[in-house]
């Protein structure tokens, strides 16, 4: 019993995150407090602090991937990409492709163009754009990249810099945005 408890409590992970290409929190934390719980109904205390120094050995083991930005934090995707040798007018099919991708999330994209000056796109899917703003995003990628402002819609949104060198400068500023909202 212990064992289908656990094994559905995976499929539910595993279809919610085939179908929107994201794990809500609550899911992952659901599993841990069952695993802990199925420790203790089976070891008693013993099992539940095998349980727990078990799932602390995982988070340990999966947070170089996380500060490396090999994994989302939390439960948005973010894709962020710096781009050389693509037009400006062309970033924003490239973000509603990202977006199609993505599913649920946010994309990022700065171009580089020859001569050293940066156009950035940000696109928020529908879903999110409750929790971010595209505008909101794309200012401080702008900021970063020297330049004032942008604009567009809540969903989608454009500015440019005139230092293209600080492009993953500019991506980083989103992150760290998105992380403070």
């Amino acid at each position: 019993m212990r064992v289908i408890l656990l094994l559905a409590l995976l499929g539910l992970a595993s279809a919610v995150d085939a179908k929107e290409h994201r794990i809500p929190n609550g899911i992952p934390a659901s599993l841990l407090l069952a695993g802990i719980g199925l420790g203790a109904a089976a070891a008693g205390w013993t099992g539940a602090l095998h349980a727990a120094g078990g799932a602390a050995v995982g988070l340990l083991l999966l947070l170089p991937f996380h500060m490396m930005r090999g994994m989302g934090a939390g439960d948005v995707k973010l894709m962020a990409r710096a781009v050389e040798g693509i037009e400006m007018k062309d970033l924003k099919s490239l973000a509603d492709d990202g977006k199609k991708q993505l599913g649920s999330g946010v994309v990022a994209i700065v171009g580089v163009t020859g001569d050293g000056k940066a156009g950035v796109v940000v696109g928020v899917t529908a879903d999110l754009t409750s929790r971010y703003n595209a505008i909101d995003l794309v200012r401080v990628a702008s900021e970063a990249l020297g330049g004032k402002g942008g604009g567009g819609r809540p969903d989608m949104a454009q500015a440019g810099g005139p230092d293209g060198a600080k492009a993953d400068a500019a991506l980083s500023a989103i992150e760290k945005a998105m992380a403070g909202a």
